[in-house]
């Protein structure tokens, strides 16, 4: 192999595994970002822990961390809905603390009005 095709496959593999994780993970963050600020004017209203469930993410020495996935189930106008949060924490001990004793447990959110099945955990 020469230098060249050494130096294309260096190129290559910090694209595909440094720089698009980085920018997967910070357009994700984005769009999280801006659903927590646009949801501060939404309606509150109280959900139920439906699960709590801890698991590791890390694709790169940059974004490990451990997730807490939590789903409730919450009702507007007689109607019911579910939806999905997400917390990060540095280790596993703090991420299985903050699950323990979650389901079944009342779940302050925030819903659109406008589209009752958009939700945030606040």
């Amino acid at each position: 192999m020469s230098d060249s095709h050494i130096a294309q496959w260096i190129v290559e593999a910090v694209l595909k595994f440094v720089v698009f994780p980085l920018l997967l993970a910070g357009v994700g963050w984005c769009g999280y970002r801006f659903k927590r600020r646009a949801s501060r004017s939404w309606q509150l209203a109280t959900g139920t822990v439906e699960s709590a469930k801890v698991r590791y993410e890390g694709d790169s020495v940059l974004t490990k961390r451990w997730i807490l996935d939590t789903s409730y189930s919450y009702r507007v106008n007689g109607d019911w809905y579910s939806g999905f949060g997400e917390d990060r924490f540095e280790t596993e001990e703090e991420a299985d603390a903050a699950a323990s004793g979650l389901k079944h447990r009342p779940l302050a959110i925030r819903y659109n009005p406008k589209s009752p099945d958009q939700s945030v955990p606040v």
